[in-house]
């Protein structure tokens, strides 16, 4: 059975929606894909997902030839529960911000285009974040890790590794700051064409190379690409942790 909530306006002030998962013993799973709001997840101790949203009235300012121009504020959101995943989808000229809480252990898939920010707080299930002009920050957060930030800056602190599970923090023009527990065994995968990386584990250094190919059986131009990476082992070694930039530093700190 699929649950389908609609939100037609959101007013003026923060607008609250309890979602009901269909099996409340379980964890949610939530995705969230919006095109200028931000994102926040926390975690709490209910047994459903909540989104709270905050929204701006329609108003008015000063257009050409003495008219005056309508902004129609923040628009719609529609939400749909199925089997526990809660899908969120605000209408496409929504922005603003939302706050989503969710049940202890639930995973998330977070995107967003423009969005300031997307912040994810004391989750242990799995998180996915991606987002284009905009920052990914993530505390406190245990389950594997995929976070991308193509023009903004990535931190992320963890509270404890997923054993066994590969992650992957990456940007393009930004800076990665992650912490790991200082217990964490890992092979951190470090690729940086322009930025320099830091850290204070102790790790066992070795290079390796991926090779791709293209056009080896179709066309006149055939195309080889050979990428170096640096693989730092740490407390022995475990799953790959991935760490990618082109013109950004990467950090990567000892936890406790």
């Amino acid at each position: 059975m699929r649950a389908v909530f609609l939100l037609a306006v959101l007013p003026a002030f923060a607008e609250r929606i309890t979602v009901p998962l269909r099996d409340p013993g379980r964890p949610a799973h939530v995705r969230f894909q919006t095109v200028n709001g931000s994102i926040s997840v926390k975690t709490h101790a209910g047994r459903e997902v909540i989104i709270d949203s905050d929204a701006a009235l329609p108003s008015t300012k000063e257009g050409r030839n003495g008219m005056k121009q309508i902004l129609l504020g923040h628009g719609g959101v529609t939400i749909e529960e199925e089997n526990n995943t809660v899908t969120i989808k605000p209408d496409h000229a929504g922005g603003g911000s939302f706050t989503v809480l969710v049940p202890g252990g639930s995973s998330v898939n977070l995107k967003s285009v423009n969005a300031k920010e997307i912040r994810v707080e004391g989750l242990d299930g799995e998180v996915n974040a991606e987002t284009v002009n905009g920052s990914v920050i993530l505390l406190d957060v245990s389950g594997p890790v995929v976070a991308h930030a193509l023009n903004g800056k990535l931190t992320a602190n963890l509270k404890r590794m997923p054993e066994g599970k590969p992650m992957s923090f990456s940007t393009l023009n930004g800076r990665i700051d992650v912490t790991l527990p200082a217990s964490a065994k890992a092979d951190l995968k470090l690729t940086s064409q322009y930025g320099d990386i830091f850290s204070d584990f102790e790790m066992q250094l070795s290079s390796t190379a991926s090779r791709s190919e293209s056009n080896r059986e179709n066309g006149p131009k055939y195309k080889l690409k050979v990428e170096r990476s640096v693989i730092g082992k740490i407390n022995g070694g475990g799953a790959e942790v991935s760490f990618r930039t082109l013109n950004g530093p990467i950090y990567i700190h000892r936890g406790n």
